[in-house]
């Protein structure tokens, strides 16, 4: 029905253009400038978000072909025909009315759930249910022989980004506690100046001082059978370069093992508490900057400012960089040998005929 009302005054909006021949008034380019650039800020994000609306519909259906038109097409049409329809305006309270109107127009279908007495989130909620639902009962009653990766691709090209968790402490699985001191959030890593001790502080997202790219860590010997072991050092290597070396603190009585473990790619600090010892460290993460950024959008944990994701492709095209000069050695190496053959046979075939 929004649908409808919006198709019908945008075409009465086109109708105004064309059947009106009066000349521009440049009185009202003020007004008609401010409602364009506003009118383009207000489209903008749903034009942005636009191709995964469309992965969310999967295929070319009378939802999606709605959606093209109200959030693409009809917006389109919108913003350069208003801006001659507020030209055209004779009087300054008309150039406001039709300013109104225009604004209005596109927003109706938002606004529309809302005067119904429905609530827009959901319905949203409820068919992301229903088509998760659909979607789960096709592949419980798919052949398992069937189940393979580009299977798997063709429902979403998202799925299989590799990203997991790592319970360095095994702590248990659990929501934020913030009262007992228990947080779920990216971790800031900054080190220390003038004697004082690094900081290992929360925030409410990803910075280039929460991405690590290296830890290596040994626990405790105090209690070698325990199922919550103790980290008594840390060392961590971020992905700027800056190296940071956590000892435990207290009695030096508890000694820390000579056994080093490590994690190597693209990490962030979810969780983190420390007494002497560190007795809560949870990190996630991915193998590679771009299996990270893709998490990060694939799963809408936490947003990344401007600094991380330039650090994020900075270290994706350095080492894409460094993929392509490698393969270029391993072709050169195999051009060598080839020629080293082709000599050798060369060689070998002068010999035989003296």
């Amino acid at each position: 029905f929004s649908f409808l009302i919006q198709l019908c005054l945008t075409g009465y909006v086109i109708a105004e253009n064309i059947s009106t021949a009066e000349d521009l008034h440049l009185r009202n380019l003020p007004l008609a400038v401010l409602t364009f650039i506003y009118s383009a800020m207000i489209a903008y994000p749903g034009l942005v978000d636009s191709h995964n609306a469309f992965d969310l519909y999967g295929k070319i259906g009378p939802l999606q072909m709605t959606d093209f038109f109200v959030n693409q097409f009809l917006t389109f049409v919108l913003l350069f025909s208003g801006f001659f329809v507020i030209m055209i305006q004779e009087s300054f309270i008309e150039a406001v009315l039709n300013t109104a109107a225009l604004l209005f127009i596109p927003e109706i279908d938002d606004q529309l759930p809302q005067l119904l007495g429905l609530n827009g989130e959901e319905i949203i909620k409820n068919y992301l249910t229903y088509q998760s639902l659909k979607e789960f009962d096709k592949i419980c009653q798919t052949n398992d022989s069937k189940i393979t990766t580009s299977y798997l691709k063709s429902i979403n090209s998202s799925i299989g980004v590799e990203f997991g968790d790592y319970y360095l402490t095994n702590i248990d699985e659990s929501p934020s506690y913030p009262e007992d001191g228990i947080i779920f959030t990216p971790y800031q890593v900054r080190p220390g100046h003038d004697g004082l001790g690094h900081q290992v502080e929360a925030s409410n997202f990803i910075t280039h001082h929460c991405l690590i790219r290296k830890l290596i860590w040994s626990y405790t010997t105090l209690y070698p059978n325990s199922t919550k072991p103790r980290i008594g050092y840390l060392k961590i290597e971020k992905l700027d370069g800056e190296v940071i070396e956590i000892f435990r603190k207290g009695d030096s009585n508890v000694k820390v093992s000579d056994v080093k473990h490590s994690l190597n790619g693209v990490f962030i600090i979810t969780s983190f508490q420390m007494s002497d010892d560190i007795i809560r460290l949870r990190v996630c993460g991915s193998d590679t900057s771009k299996n990270f950024l893709r998490a990060m959008e694939y799963y809408s944990l936490w947003g990344l400012n401007s600094s991380a994701r330039k650090a994020l492709d900075n270290d994706s095209k350095k080492k894409k960089k460094k993929n392509c000069h490698g393969k270029e050695l391993r072709e050169e190496l195999n051009n060598y040998y080839y020629r080293m053959d082709s000599f050798r046979e060369t060689l070998h075939y002068d010999h035989s005929l003296m």
